[in-house]
C-alpha cells in the first residue's frame, strides 16, 4: 500500500507543483501551461491511461451514401473501400455502405461520425430515384427555420459527383445541392464537392476524391479521438501540391506505373503515418507519398492510363474473353513486333520506369514528352469514346467492342431464324434474311436518353463527336469478322439448321440500329460505302437531332427516323434530349428526310401513358407525317427489356398489338381525312409477334393495287455502285435512283390481316406456353435481348 501510494503520489505531486510555479512566476495561462508538462507524467495516471484506452476502444463510424440510377455510384464505392480499406481496419472503424433509399437517415445521420456520399444527376439537374427522398428530406431539414443550424456539426462529410458536363448547369447539380445542405445543418466538409465527367475526366476526379478521403482519415481520423472538433486545415484554402492542376495530369499518368517503386522510407521507425512537421527530419516529402500512388487504385487504372495496345480490365472474377475487345487500328503493331513491349500479365508485378517507354502508346508518349517539356500549347490527343466501366458493362451484356467507339452484337432474330423459328418483322414487311443481319453501330455515343432503350444507359452519351475515329474500313472488318465468330457460337446449339449456319457467314445485310447516333460518326459516308462494296444492303437509324448529318448523307437502303412522340413535351419526357433546341433539330431532320430519293421509314414507338393516350398527340404524328412525308411508317410496341435503374417502364406501358394496330388506323384515317398532301396512306404488312405494322404510300408501294413493300437488293446492290461510280468522275452528273427502282412484290402471308400475321409459314412457330409450365407454375415473363421487335 506504501508504493503504491507514494508512486500515486509522485506521478501527481509533481505535475501540480509544477503548475502552481508556474502559475505564480509566469502568469501563464493553465492551457498554454499545460502544454509544457512532459507527456510521460501524465501516462504514468492509471485513470488517464485508463479514459484513453476506453475512447481508443470505441469504434468510430463511417458511412458511405450511394445515389445512382444505374449502379455506378455502387461500384463507384467499392472501389473507394479498396483505397482505404486498410486504413478503416487499422483505425478499427465500423463502415456501412447504404443507397440512400436504404438508409433511415431520419434517426441516425445526426449520430454518424464520418459520410462520404456518391450521387449523379438525373433528370433537369434532379437526384436519381433512389436518392429522392433523401435528397428531398435533407433540402426541407435544410431551409426549416424550426431545425438547429448544428443539427449534423458532429459530422464531418465529403460528396462526389458523378454526371456528364454536357448538360451545362445541371451539370451534377443534385451532389452540389447535397452538399450544401450538409453544410447549412453544421457539417464539417472534407473538401469541396469534386465532380466527375463521364465524358472525359470521371476517373481522373474519382482517383482524386479517393487519395483526398484516405489523406484525410491518415492524417486526421486517425490522430482525433470520437467527438472532437475537426482540425481547421483540412479543408484547405488551397490544393494540395500533387493536386495543383499543373501536376494533376503528369501525376495521374505516372501513379499507375510506380507500383513498387522506391518510395522514400518514413523516419518513422514504427512506420506510423505521420505528417511532415512531426517528422524528426524536417522534411515534408520524406513522410508523404503521394496519395496519386496507391495500389488499389493503380491496378484499376493501369491499362486505361499506359496500355492502349489492348483493353483488359478487372472483370470481377466475371468470365469475359478478353479478346472479345477488339483492338484499335491505329495501336496495331507492326510485323516485327515480338511481344516485348507489352505490359506484364500479373496486375500485380512491376513496371520499371526503363520499360515505360516501350509500354506507351505514341499519344501517352507524346503528351508526356509535352507535360516533360512544359509545353502547354499542344493540343490534347483525342481520347477514346468508351470509359472503362462503359466497355465492361456493354461487354457483359453480349456487345462486342470494335477499336474505340464501335460495336457490333448477334440479334435474338438473327439466332431464332438459324433454328427456324421465324425472322423478325424486317423480314415480314422488306424480305432481308434474319440470319444474315449484323446488327452494329459506329457510334456508341447518343445524344438522347430514352425512357425504353433497351440498352439501359450503358453507353456513352454527347452532341458533337470529339474523340478519336477509327478507319471506316476497319470498323466494317471487325464487325464481320466479329459477328462471323458470334455465328460459328451457334455450332451445336440445339435447333441450328445446318445450312442457314453455313449460309449466316455471308453477312447480306446491316441494321445500324445496335445503341446511340451512327449518324454522329464524322465519316459514316464511308463506313456505308464500305458496307455496299460488300454488298450489304444498309438500314440506317437515326434520332433526328442531326440535321444537316442526315442532308449530307450518301444514298443507303432505308433511311429511318426515330419519332417517339408527336409534341415538344412529350418529346422531352420520352427521348430526354442533350440539345436544348431538340424541338428545333428534330423539325428540320424530317424536313431533310423528305428531300431523300430513297426509302425513308418514320419509326413510332407506342408507349402507354406517355405517347399514345392523348388526342392531340394523335393529331401531332399525323401533322409530323405531312411535314416530311416518309416512305413508310412503322408503328410498335414498346420493347420491354426487363427492370431497370435507369428507366421506370413496366409491363403495363407495353401496349397489345391489337391496340398498336387501331392506333394505325386512326392514324391513317386522320391523313386521309385531311387531304393536306396529294396521296393516301394505308397499313400495308404486319408482324403481330413484334406487335408491329407497317405503313405505306400507296401512290409509291401499291402499283395495280398490289403491294410491293419488299426490296430488290440486288438491284440495290447495282444502282448504288452506279452512283459511286459518276460520284468520283466529279463531271456534276450524279446518278439518281428512287426507291420505286428497287422495290418488288410483298408475299400474300405478310400482308394486314392475313391469317399468317406477318409468321413466314417456312418457318417453324415456336410457341412458349404463357400460362403455365410442366409443374403448374405461372412462367415470368422473359425480356427480349433486341429492340427490334
Amino acid at each position: 500500500v506504501e508504493m503504491i501510494r507514494s508512486k500515486y503520489l509522485s506521478s501527481v505531486a509533481l505535475p501540480i507543483t509544477f503548475i502552481v510555479i508556474g502559475m505564480y512566476y509566469f502568469r501563464c495561462d493553465i492551457q498554454h501551461l499545460l502544454s509544457y508538462i512532459p507527456l510521460h507524467f501524465i501516462r504514468e495516471n492509471k485513470q488517464i491511461k485508463s479514459t484513453k484506452q476506453s475512447t481508443d476502444t470505441k469504434k468510430r463510424k463511417l458511412l458511405i451514401l450511394c445515389g445512382s440510377s444505374t449502379g455506378t455510384a455502387k461500384l463507384f464505392s467499392k472501389r473507394l473501400l479498396k483505397v482505404i480499406g486498410a486504413k478503416l481496419k487499422l483505425l478499427n472503424m465500423e463502415v456501412k455502405v447504404k443507397d440512400m433509399q436504404e438508409y433511415n437517415f431520419d434517426d441516425n445521420l445526426d449520430k454518424e461520425d464520418l459520410v462520404f456520399i456518391l450521387c449523379s444527376t438525373w433528370e433537369n439537374g434532379t437526384p436519381p430515384e433512389n436518392g429522392r427522398v433523401f435528397y428531398e428530406w435533407l433540402k426541407d431539414m435544410s431551409y426549416d427555420f424550426r431545425v438547429d443550424k448544428s443539427y449534423l456539426s458532429n459530422v464531418t462529410f465529403a460528396v462526389f459527383g458523378l454526371g456528364a458536363a454536357i448538360y451545362g448547369n445541371n451539370f451534377c447539380k443534385a451532389a452540389t445541392e447535397m452538399h450544401e445542405f450538409f453544410v447549412n445543418l453544421g457539417a464539417q466538409p472534407i473538401v469541396n464537392p469534386i465532380l466527375g465527367d463521364d465524358a472525359s475526366d470521371l476517373e481522373s476526379k474519382f482517383i482524386e476524391w479517393c487519395d483526398i478521403m484516405k489523406d484525410y482519415i491518415t492524417t486526421h481520423v486517425h490522430h482525433a479521438p470520437v467527438g472532437s472538433k475537426v482540425i481547421e486545415d483540412r479543408l484547405p484554402k488551397k490544393k494540395p501540391k500533387y493536386f495543383s492542376e499543373k501536376n494533376t495530369k503528369k501525376a495521374s499518368q505516372f501513379s499507375s506505373t510506380l507500383k513498387g517503386s522506391n518510395r522514400k522510407e518514413c523516419c518513422n521507425e514504427e512506420k506510423k503515418p505521420m505528417t511532415g512537421d512531426s517528422c524528426e527530419k524536417n522534411e515534408t516529402d520524406c513522410c508523404q507519398s503521394s496519395p496519386l500512388v496507391n495500389e488499389e487504385v493503380e491496378i484499376l487504372e493501369e491499362e486505361d492510363l499506359i496500355n492502349n495496345k489492348f483493353v483488359t480490365m478487372d472483370l470481377d472474377n466475371e468470365n469475359i474473353d478478353p479478346n472479345l475487345l477488339a483492338p484499335s487500328p491505329c495501336d496495331s503493331d507492326d510485323d516485327n513486333n515480338n511481344g516485348d513491349d507489352e505490359l506484364p500479365h500479373d496486375k500485380h508485378a512491376v513496371l520499371d520506369l526503363e520499360d515505360l517507354g516501350s509500354s506507351m502508346t505514341a499519344e501517352a508518349k507524346a503528351n508526356l514528352a509535352s507535360q516533360l517539356r512544359g509545353d502547354d500549347s499542344q493540343q490534347p490527343v483525342a481520347r477514346e469514346m468508351v470509359t472503362r466501366l462503359q466497355r465492361k458493362a456493354l461487354v457483359k451484356e453480349g456487345y462486342r467492342i470494335i477499336g474505340t467507339h464501335s460495336a457490333v452484337k448477334l440479334c435474338r432474330w438473327t439466332k431464332n431464324q438459324m433454328r427456324g423459328r421465324g425472322g423478325c418483322y424486317k423480314h415480314s414487311f422488306y424480305g432481308i434474311t434474319s440470319y444474315q443481319c449484323m446488327e452494329a453501330t459506329p457510334s456508341l455515343a447518343c445524344a438522347n436518353k430514352c425512357v425504353f432503350c433497351w440498352r439501359h444507359h450503358k453507353n456513352p452519351v454527347g452532341t458533337e463527336w470529339r474523340w478519336k475515329e477509327d478507319d471506316p474500313h476497319f470498323i466494317v472488318e471487325e464487325a464481320v469478322n466479329l459477328h462471323r465468330g458470334m455465328i460459328n457460337e451457334m455450332r451445336g446449339v440445339p435447333g441450328v439448321q445446318p445450312q442457314r449456319l453455313q449460309e449466316a457467314f455471308q453477312v447480306k445485310h446491316c441494321a445500324l440500329s445496335l445503341v446511340g447516333e451512327p449518324i454522329m460518326y464524322p465519316r459514316i459516308n464511308e463506313m456505308l460505302r464500305a458496307l455496299h462494296e460488300r454488298e450489304i444492303s444498309s438500314f440506317l437509324v437515326t434520332n433526328a437531332q442531326f440535321p444537316d448529318r442526315i442532308a449530307q448523307l450518301d444514298p443507303v437502303t432505308q433511311l429511318y427516323v426515330s419519332v417517339d412522340a408527336s409534341t415538344k413535351d412529350s418529346l422531352k419526357t420520352i427521348d430526354r434530349p442533350l440539345f436544348k433546341d431538340f424541338w428545333e433539330r428534330f423539325l428540320s431532320s424530317l424536313r431533310s428526310m423528305r428531300d431523300k430519293k430513297q426509302r425513308t421509314v418514320y419509326r413510332m414507338t407506342l408507349v402507354k401513358a406517355y405517347n399514345m393516350d392523348d388526342d392531340d398527340e394523335l393529331d401531332g404524328y399525323v401533322e409530323l407525317i405531312e411535314l416530311g412525308r416518309p416512305d413508310f411508317i412503322e408503328i410498335k410496341a414498346v420493347t420491354y427489356c426487363g427492370k431497370s435503374d435507369a428507366s421506370n417502364l413496366t409491363m403495363q406501358n407495353v401496349p397489345w398489338h391489337k391496340e398498336v394496330c387501331v392506333y394505325a388506323e386512326q392514324i391513317c384515317a386522320r391523313i386521309n381525312s385531311r387531304q393536306v398532301i396529294n396521296f393516301t396512306y394505308s397499313i400495308a404488312t404486319e408482324h403481330e409477334h413484334s406487335c408491329c405494322i407497317l405503313i405505306a404510300r400507296e401512290d409509291k408501294f401499291k402499283p395495280q393495287g398490289v403491294w410491293h413493300t419488299w426490296i430488290d437488293y440486288p438491284k440495290f446492290n447495282s444502282l448504288i455502285q452506279q452512283y459511286y461510280t459518276t460520284k468520283d468522275s466529279k463531271n456534276g452528273d450524279v446518278f439518281v435512283f428512287s426507291s420505286e427502282d428497287y422495290m418488288c412484290k410483298t408475299p400474300d402471308w405478310a400482308l394486314y390481316q392475313s391469317k399468317e400475321k406477318g409468321f413466314d409459314p417456312v418457318e417453324n412457330r415456336w410457341r412458349r406456353n404463357n400460362t403455365s409450365n410442366s409443374k403448374g407454375e405461372e412462367e415470368k415473363y422473359m425480356p427480349s435481348e433486341s429492340g427490334c421487335g
